[in-house]
Parts: structure tokens; C-alpha cells; sequence
């Protein structure tokens, strides 16, 4: 919710309530075959938590802008965009106030704490219970010379012995910029800190960027501390108006991890109007690793109909476990397009991996839409991915989807239009997924179709009507042949241009069990503009209406968004 008051100033709000039966947060770094818990403690069977937000914001005098905000996002509270918020609440505020034209102040205050100790993301980026960050930045324009002063106070409570970042050293800094444009092609800074309370990391940072001769650009910084030094160099050289090749070279060195090197070189180039080739290559060294990675890409539009994108990457990934692997990984992909007739699309991946065990995986989607003529249009998609390891000669993972489906609109009878879809699945997931029903492999026949009817200006009549038939293999079991069927009727009512009432009855029925689930759903939505329409309801049933991933957890309120697209 959203709160204007007056022209300047507005306060925006956010609450959710979630709870769910526990599952943990993971992450991969090989595809999606196995996962690494991303959560350090375990959930209860059941969890649930609350998410509050609140920023407001106002601009006073024509020249003091002011923000403040607090948020706070409980540990059991579950939701894919606030994972790595989970257990951690931040609340702060800023003023950016022109004293002058060429004067300027900002103030800005940061806490951040953790909530039942947090997850292990919010553990990391927080690095203690609680951090306090105040900071004070004032700026003046001279022409030539701007000068930045800098001071900042930290205040940390229980710092962590596991986690080392900028933010949890406690302490007082202050520092002094100078950037002075000597000449036009030649600018110069220089930047002084100073520990003033807390452990010692002074640093003394100088630079220059000129530009030497025709099109090449000299970019040198050099920072030495009381932790240690650091150097970076690097060439930008503009051969023509479509090329551009650039190199950096940077050197740190900790007085604990000791040196690392690394080299970046790359070019890029503006092949024609609307494609472009990139390609750089990587290479560090350090006492206890090297690393090395080239990248190739190349993307744009062939001609008004034809497109088309590549990409090649090289390097070495590292696993949570300490393995090291090379990976070379290289995609391509084709579109083309017939305005108002067709609209194809054509991508494939590669990736090989080479360790501890060797693997090959590829991804290939395939999309096409055909419009027969002005009433009817047929579609097709094609999505096929395996994941093979090579070193035991075993397929860890494959998954095949194809659909096909037809619209039927006429436009000289516009208040009729008809939808059929076709879909065969077939999922065999890896065996390190984690799935709370154990189901290894599915595979399944969907048919189905929609009509829907304008009755009236107001009044709208649809139905569906759906059917599957297939199997799932849960982990030590045979698979298990099913046959589901689906029915729904909904009215929709217009009460005007923006806003519309829905209502809606469900049947799913399974023919092995006999047994047939059923209940009604509620909705209100709004239209957003031509193309966006935004529904809250509520489900009385425990099931969704989508077979092809039938959910029996769909129970309660919902909120959907759809949208089309108009030529």
C-alpha cells in the first residue's frame, strides 16, 4: 500500500504471513544435479513467519531529500525473493541536502540484526547479531578540483568467528578525496584513510586516467594499506568506430593470503547495426589457486526476420565440497519472425564438465506459433534436456516436454473463442534433488480444452476440461499408472471497464483411487492498464487446475497476475 502525501512525500507499506510445511533452501553449482543446503539449522515440521516493509521518502526546501525504511523478515517466513533475507531486520534512513550548488551533504544511518540468528546468507552479509553503520559525505565542485570528505562509524555487537567483511570491523574511519581534471584528455585523484578508533587499516589510494593517443585510454591505481597493497592497470584502445579492445592487469597483495595476480583481456565489436561479438578471457593466480576462464558471445539481428545469439565460456568451478572442475559450456540460438504469420524461436546448450567426475548436459527449447489465417492459430514447444556422467556411463537426469495446442477466435464472432493443448511430460530428476514426495520419475499424456462465451457485454460463461494419463516411480517403488480428469465452470461478471467478479466451481476426479475432490473458488480482479489484469481470491479446494503439475496444497487465499499481449 502506498500513501501519498502532499506532492513531495510518500510512505509505502508491505506485510505477508506465510506458513508452510518445513523444507530447507539449497543451491548448485553443477545444473541442478545435486544441491548443498543453503539453511544452518533445521525447520520444524511446520513454519511460518511474518515480513513487514516500510519506506517513506519526502523532498523538503527544493533542495533536502529524505528517506527512511525498515524492514524485518522472520526466520520461519518462507518466499523465493526474501531467502536471502530471511531472520534479519535492517532499518535506516538518509538526507542528501545541497547546501550550495556546487556543495553537497549526505548522512546515512544503517542497522542491521539478526532474528533468531538468521540463515547462513543473512549470517554472511551481516557478519555479527547486530551492525550500526553511520556515515557523513560532503562534496564540493571547483571547476577543476572536487573534493569528497568521508566519515564513518561502525558499531558491531557478538561479531562472528566465522564470517570477515568490511561492514562488522568495528571502528571510526575518515578520508579525503581529491579528483582534479588536469586537462581534457588527463584526470588525476588522489585519496587518503585513516583509522581514527578500532584496528588499523589505513590506506593511501592515487590514480590517473589519460587518454594517450588516438583512441587508447590509460587507466593506473595503486592503493598501499596497513593490510596490505594493491595495483591495477589498464588499457582501453578504440580501434574504430565498431571495434574496442581493453586489458587490465591488477596485483593485491595481504600481508595474510599473501599475492594474487590477475589478467583481463577482451574485445568487443559492433559487427553491423544490430549485432555484436564479445570475447575475454580470465586468468588469476594466488598461492593457493589458479583460475582461468575465456568467454565468447555473439548476438543480434541477421535482417528483419532472422536473429540469432552464441555464447562460449571456458574456466574452472569450484564446488562446496573443495572440488575442483574445468567447465567449457557454449550455447547458440535462431529466431525468426513473420510479422502476423509466424514466430519461431530455436536455442541449444552445451556444458561439459571435467573433474572428479566427468559429465556432459545439454538443454535445447524449441518455441513456434503459426497464425493458419485471421480466426485460428496453432503453437508448439519442444523443451528436451540430459544430464549424462560420463566417468560411471549413467544418465543422472532427463526431462522431454511437448506441447501442442490451437486457438480458435473468429472475428466475425468475437464473443466465442475455443483453446486445445496437447502435452507429454517425462521427468527423471536427479537423485540429489530433494523432493518431500520421493517421486524420481513421471511421465504423462495431457489433454485438454477451454471454452469461453461472452453472454452478454457483462456477463462471461468458460469451461475446461482436462485429462491425464501416466505414471509416477516414487524411490523404491514401480511406477504407478494414474488417470486424472479435471472440470471446471466459471462466471465472470464485468461490474465495469476496470474491475470484474469471478466465480467458479471444480471437479477432479482419479479413476484407480475412486475418488473425486470438489468446491468452488472466488476472485476479484482489476485490470491495469489494457494488458495487465491483477486477481485476489480465495480457493476452497485443495487442488490447482493445472494437471501437467497437479498441486493438492492450493487451499486458501491467492493472488494472480495475467497478462496478453496485443499486436
Amino acid at each position: 500500500m502506498t500513501a501519498y502525501i502532499g506532492k513531495h512525500s510518500k510512505v509505502r507499506g508491505e506485510y505477508a504471513w506465510s506458513k508452510e510445511q518445513g523444507t530447507d533452501a539449497f543451491f548448485s553449482t553443477d545444473g541442478g544435479l545435486s544441491f548443498d543446503s543453503m539453511d544452518n539449522y533445521l525447520l520444524t515440521e511446520t513454519t511460518q513467519g511474518k515480513a513487514l516493509s516500510i519506506n517513506a521518502e519526502t523532498y523538503l526546501f527544493d533542495r533536502l531529500d529524505i528517506k527512511a525504511y525498515h524492514k524485518r523478515v522472520d526466520r520461519g517466513f518462507s518466499s523465493t525473493s526474501t531467502l536471502s533475507e530471511q531472520g534479519k531486520q535492517v532499518t535506516g534512513g538518509a538526507a542528501a541536502l545541497e547546501i550550495t550548488p556546487e556543495t553537497h551533504l549526505n548522512l546515512s544511518y544503517d542497522t542491521q540484526k539478526l532474528i533468531d540468528g538468521g540463515n547462513a546468507s543473512t549470517a554472511l552479509q551481516t557478519g555479527a547479531q547486530r551492525t550500526d553503520i553511520t556515515t557523513a559525505n560532503i562534496t564540493h565542485d571547483m571547476d577543476k578540483l572536487k573534493l569528497t570528505g568521508e566519515y564513518r562509524h561502525i558499531y558491531v555487537k557478538e561479531k562472528s568467528a566465522i564470517y570477515e567483511s568490511e561492514t562488522n570491523r568495528q571502528g571510526d574511519t575518515a578520508a579525503l578525496r581529491a579528483d582534479y581534471i588536469v586537462k581534457k584528455d588527463l584526470n588525476v585523484f588522489a585519496e587518503q584513510q585513516i583509522t581514527l578508533n578500532g584496528e588499523d587499516n589505513h590506506q593511501t589510494t592515487g590514480g590517473v586516467s589519460a587518454r594517450l593517443f588516438g583512441g587508447l585510454q590509460l587507466n593506473v591505481q595503486h592503493t598501499k594499506g596497513t593490510k596490505g597493497t594493491a595495483t591495477s592497470i589498464g588499457t582501453t584502445a578504440k580501434i574504430d568506430s565498431k571495434t574496442e579492445l581493453y586489458n587490465t592487469y591488477s596485483t593485491n597483495r595481504s600481508y595474510i593470503a599473501g599475492r594474487k595476480r590477475t589478467i583481463t583481456t577482451g574485445a568487443r565489436n559492433k559487427i553491423t547495426e544490430s549485432m555484436n561479438l564479445t570475447a575475454e578471457t580470465r586468468q588469476s593466480s594466488s598461492g593457493t589457486e589458479d583460475s582461468r576462464t575465456n568467454s565468447f558471445g555473439l548476438s543480434g539481428k541477421i535482417n528483419d526476420r532472422w536473429g540469432m545469439s552464441g555464447a562460449f565460456e571456458s574456466g574452472t568451478v569450484q564446488s562446496v565440497s573443495g572440488s575442483i572442475s574445468k567447465r567449457n559450456a557454449g550455447s547458440i540460438g535462431v529466431s525468426y519472425i513473420e510479422k502476423e504469420r509466424i514466430n519461431t524461436s530455436i536455442r541449444l546448450e552445451i556444458r561439459k564438465d571435467e573433474g572428479d567426475e566427468d559429465r556432459q548436459q545439454y538443454l535445447s527449447h524449441n518455441a513456434v506459433q503459426w497464425k493458419v489465417n485471421r480466426d485460428t492459430t496453432l503453437f508448439g514447444k519442444l523443451n528436451l534436456s540430459e544430464s549424462r556422467n560420463t566417468t560411471m556411463d549413467t544418465t543422472e537426469a532427463r526431462y522431454k516436454e511437448l506441447v501442442i495446442g490451437s486457438a480458435y477466435r473468429p472475428v466475425n464472432f468475437d464473443r466465442l473463442n475455443l483453446l486445445a493443448r496437447y502435452t507429454y511430460l517425462e521427468d527423471r530428476s536427479a537423485s540429489g534433488q530433494s523432493d518431500m514426495s520421493d517421486i524420481e520419475e513421471r511421465m504423462a499424456h495431457i489433454l485438454s480444452g477451454e471454452a469461453i462465451y461472452d453472454l452478454t457485454a457483462k456477463w462471461q460463461l468458460m469451461g475446461k476440461i482436462a485429462f491425464k494419463s501416466g505414471g509416477e516411480k516414487v524411490t523404491g517403488f514401480d511406477f504407478t499408472k494414474s488417470e486424472t480428469w479435471l472440470w471446471i465452470n466459471r462466471l465472470n461478471y464485468s461490474l465495469n471497464r476496470k474491475w470484474e467478479l469471478g466465480a467458479e466451481y471444480r471437479i477432479l476426479g482419479q479413476r484407480q483411487a475412486k475418488d473425486t475432490k470438489q468446491g468452488a473458488l472466488i476472485e476479484v480482479a482489476r485490470y491495469i492498464g489494457r494488458n495487465i489484469q491483477l486477481g485476489a481470491g480465495y480457493n476452497f479446494t485443495d487442488f490447482n487446475d493445472n494437471l501437467t503439475y497437479l498441486d493438492y496444497t492450493a487451499h486458501g487465499p491467492f493472488i494472480r497476475l495475467s497478462a496478453k499481449i496485443t499486436e
